[in-house]
């Protein structure tokens, strides 16, 4: 299992979900939306599981890829018409760090 985590839409630093999972996990909530507190801003962010990632996919990666990365996936999010779901951490039985 490895650490869930999100970018902050403010700062754009990196910051942990409070949920570990697989990609199976990934998989199956692909389309769910959590509410999180983000610990650089003090907001509520709605993230998208789907722009989410696994903390050791992105081990190693170098600043300007991950900013390249991001960059794609702000274009994508622009495309997208549909709102998926939202849920809380609780209602889908995720384990807290």
């Amino acid at each position: 299992m490895a650490r869930l985590l999100f970018t902050c839409p403010n700062t754009s630093r990196k910051a942990s979900t409070g949920v570990e999972m697989d990609v199976q996990g990934l998989r199956q909530y692909w389309k769910l939306t959590l509410k999180l507190d983000c610990p650089h801003c003090n907001e509520v962010h709605d993230v998208c599981v789907r722009e989410a990632y696994l903390d050791s996919a992105v081990e190693g990666l170098e600043p300007t890829g991950v900013q390249r990365a991001m960059v794609r996936r702000n274009a994508d999010r622009a495309r997208r018409p549909a709102a998926p779901r939202t849920a809380s951490i609780a209602d889908i039985g995720w384990r807290h760090d």
